[in-house]
């Protein structure tokens, strides 16, 4: 394993940041492996279970069973927690990390830049956070274009300077990543003073909101690149297990033999998005950056959202999650045929767009159109169509945009016909008026 100066890739804020000492003590007295239980605990201010009106729970489950939270674990759901997350919950998602990302870094030490692991509440929370850690301002820093918008969100007020690469069919393109790159030199990634991006933020599979998927080769080479330049990777992967062809993609966090990977997973498209939990992997020494801020920020996960999916996965088991990923990634996949379907159907010769890979989007460019905003709130609005426009994805937004972004998680086939069929002749109806010399 090479050796990593983590030094080089915090921001001055990370660096000025400190644990917030009451509850790092706390965090540290977890890690000694001691029972939470045995321990007389006068510093933190906890709540007295005694006075919550919450006893227990019992849920109905979509198989028809039933997830009872009993009176013992209700107290944790209900009390404060460390901010590193809930320490069954914790074991169970560095299990599920290591069964289907089997990291090289699993077993280095922390202090070497071994593998570790936060919950977060959420992993939009993560993409900012990531960004909070490495980023000061004016930093150059590199993405896919288009991207997620949230990330643009939560990056650009730290007033770091993204960088795009351009992406097709088969996700970020590592020759136009090289050819960015071209501007220096590896060496410079060892100068204080050069501006050479420290970071790359990529979504490797179901891209949002090009619905792409980078091939393992490409992920190999933009690796590659990664360790020629000194660049931490990102890896924001919500869309890993929506996944639609037969074998899953390696993740950066696989290939990653150095402790340059930063995985952000989500469980919100697998199990509820309304608990809000997401979970950061990566190099310990910049967990536990991460970490830091958790505990001056949130303080912690949602303590009931992490006894919920701890008990849901005691009461699965490996064989009961694999199913559960199977069945999301299935409807899913249904969807993706379903608005293909529709598309072709109603947009053929209006549109372009690429079958996704991964993930709940469709990216379409319109035809003839150059600014999706006027016609989302001309035509399409009359319609009662909901579109999101493409510009929200692009680094320069002042850029009049020909793309939109549909989603096709939530739409029965009735209401996805409906929606194209409408879609087709608000198009019609804007040619028509430009054609016609209209607004």
């Amino acid at each position: 394993m090479a050796t990593m100066n983590y030094d080089r890739f915090l921001s001055l804020r990370a660096k000025e940041r400190q644990p917030q000492a009451i509850r790092q003590s706390y965090e540290k007295m977890l890690r000694s492996g001691l029972d939470p239980s045995q321990i007389i605990n006068m510093s933190g201010g906890m709540p007295n279970p005694s006075v919550s009106p919450f006893v227990s729970a019992e849920f109905k489950l979509s198989d028809g069973s039933t997830l009872t939270i009993d009176e013992k674990k209700m107290v944790t759901a209900m009390q404060y927690g460390p901010s590193s997350g809930d320490p069954s919950f914790s074991k169970k998602v560095r299990d599920f990390i290591q069964t289907y990302h089997n990291p090289p870094t699993a077993n280095v030490s922390r202090e070497e830049g071994g593998l570790d692991c936060c919950i977060l509440a959420g992993a939009q929370s993560g993409v900012e956070m990531c960004f909070d850690l490495m980023l000061n301002p004016g930093d150059n820093f590199i993405v896919e274009e288009p991207t997620f918008a949230g990330a643009l969100g939560a990056a650009l007020p730290s007033r770091g300077n993204p960088l795009p690469v351009p992406v097709d069919g088969q996700g970020m393109i590592p020759a136009e990543l090289r050819k960015l790159l071209e501007r220096w030199s590896p060496e410079a990634a060892k100068d204080p003073q050069s501006d050479i991006p420290k970071c790359m933020y990529v979504i490797p599979t179901g891209t949002n909101p090009s619905g792409m998927t980078l091939t393992d080769q490409r992920r190999r080479e933009i690796y590659q690149v990664a360790r020629e330049y000194d660049l931490m990777i990102i890896e924001d992967d919500p869309y890993y297990f929506i996944h639609f062809a037969d074998k899953r993609p390696t993740s950066f966090l696989a290939l990653d033999v150095d402790g340059r990977v930063i995985r952000l997973d989500s469980f919100s498209k697998i199990i509820a998005a309304g608990l809000r939990v997401g979970v950061v992997s990566g190099p310990a020494p910049l967990v536990q950056r991460i970490m830091w801020n958790v505990q001056v920020t949130v303080g912690h996960c949602s303590s009931f959202s992490q006894v919920l999916i701890d008990q849901l996965f005691d009461k699965w088991g490996k064989e009961g999650i694999e199913k559960q990923l199977d069945r999301c990634r299935n409807f899913y996949l249904t969807q993706r045929n379903l608005v293909n379907k529709c598309a072709t159907k109603h947009l053929t010769g209006l549109a372009e767009w690429l079958e996704p890979s991964a993930g709940m989007f469709l990216w379409v460019k319109i035809n003839g159109i150059e600014d999706s905003v006027k016609f989302i709130e001309g035509p399409l609005i009359k319609q009662m169509v909901l579109v999101a426009p493409g510009f929200c994805f692009m680094l320069n937004s002042e850029k009049p945009s020909p793309y939109l972004r549909i989603s096709f998680s939530n739409l029965s086939e009735e209401k996805m016909d409906k929606g194209f069929k409408c879609l087709a002749a608000a198009i019609k109806e804007e040619l028509a008026n430009k054609q016609n010399g209209g607004n």
